[in-house]
């Protein structure tokens, strides 16, 4: 019901005014940035302070399996998604020619950089065990790294799927 309330809420918003519904998608993209930023400048400082959890042993036990890595693959490509849409937005980008291919390796590698920090930060505070069996991993990070302000991260994860 919930999901149902928000879809709705967000159609009549669009309806009513698209630079509103852009405004909102530039705070939630933001509030994803923040989130992520707080997660991976946590695991930096981690690693500055000497506590680098399970890096050094992370990949013990690995699957070396040319098939296991094409299943990891596509298994994480829902993380880059966006990378569709370009097509869709060709004619409101002004000069696309030189635009469109700083956009692309602008993204590319701002994304694959706080996915990279951030996963390196989660290994930080947590075993591959305990990274797998975890219902939510942003969250346990959270727990063990936040404290009393941990409710940042759900709350940040929240906002940003309304994008």
């Amino acid at each position: 019901m919930v999901a149902f309330i928000a879809v709705l809420l967000l159609s009549v918003m669009n309806g009513y005014s698209v630079p509103l519904s852009n405004k909102l998608q530039i705070v939630t993209m933001a509030g994803k940035i923040l989130v992520l930023g707080m997660i991976g400048g946590a695991g930096i400082y981690n690693i500055i302070i000497g506590q680098t959890g399970s890096l050094s042993t992370g990949f013990e036990g690995s699957s070396t399996n040319v098939a296991d890595y094409a299943v990891a693959f596509y298994t994480c490509m829902w993380s880059y998604g966006g990378w569709e849409r370009v097509c869709q937005c060709f004619e409101e980008i002004k000069n696309p020619s030189r635009n469109i291919p700083i956009i692309i390796g602008a993204s590319i590698l701002l994304t694959t950089t706080i996915y990279v920090t951030v996963n390196i930060a989660y290994f930080t505070v947590m075993t591959p065990a305990e990274f797998l069996q975890s219902s939510a991993v942003a969250v346990t990070f959270g727990d063990r790294i936040f404290g009393s302000f941990s409710w940042i991260i759900p709350a940040g994860i929240a906002l940003s799927s309304f994008q």
